[in-house]
């Protein structure tokens, strides 16, 4: 039980900072312990039954709270789409992501991890403006961004935006990602817009 929490802890945490390695690792032993739980003769299939059950319980409190916090020391910008391979921009029930300020990052000579000092317009489109250096202080109207580049591309936010089956239609037009900002440069993916600065998605019912 605590490894499994732990595990779904690392997890969530690796998709809030988009760090495939924590994605991974979580993962790997997310089924261990799930493996380990099911075929443990310890416990009886009604205790692992609220065990798993009070697991997602926790996290459900855990991830309510962190958006909550998220919402409250953050502010929304937004990250203009790229063009990625039609064969791979909508694949199952997730949209893969590019981004252009990626792209301008990866022309310049950078460290592995660090952060960008981006500038946003009057429609909170940011733009990239720097590599952050401490000793610069940043102007009014200039936030952080944080990166983490691996081999050849620089990672800026979220590579992906997950979707109920059946609504990809919905999201074909996307043309910017809505994304939060933590004072700390910590993204998190909220939505996607349209040409016109639309949220997406379907239909209220």
């Amino acid at each position: 039980m605590p490894g499994i929490l732990s595990a779904l802890i690392v997890l969530l945490l690796g998709f809030w900072r988009n760090n495939r390695l924590l994605i991974g690792l979580a993962s790997v032993f997310l089924v261990f312990y799930l493996g380990a739980l099911y075929y443990s003769l310890e416990w009886t299939l009604l205790v692992k039954s609220f065990a798993l059950m009070g697991t997602g319980v926790i996290m459900f409190l855990l991830r309510y709270f962190l958006l909550r916090y998220l919402k409250a020391n953050s502010q929304v910008i937004l990250l203009e789409l790229a063009p990625v391979d039609p064969r791979s921009l909508i694949q199952g029930d997730y949209m893969r992501l590019r981004y252009v300020i990626s792209r301008e990052v990866e022309d310049t000579n950078i460290a592995r991890d660090g952060h960008i000092v981006v500038r946003l317009d009057k429609n909170n489109v940011a733009h990239y403006v720097r590599i952050y250096d401490p000793q610069t202080p940043l102007a009014q109207d200039e936030l952080l961004l944080r990166y983490r580049q691996r081999k050849y591309d620089v990672n800026i936010g979220p590579e992906s935006f997950f979707f109920q089956e059946g609504h990809a239609k919905y999201y074909s037009n996307a043309h910017y990602g809505e994304i939060r900002v933590s004072n700390g440069g910590d993204v998190l993916l909220v939505g996607l817009r349209g040409d016109n600065f639309e949220q997406l998605g379907p239909p209220s019912p």
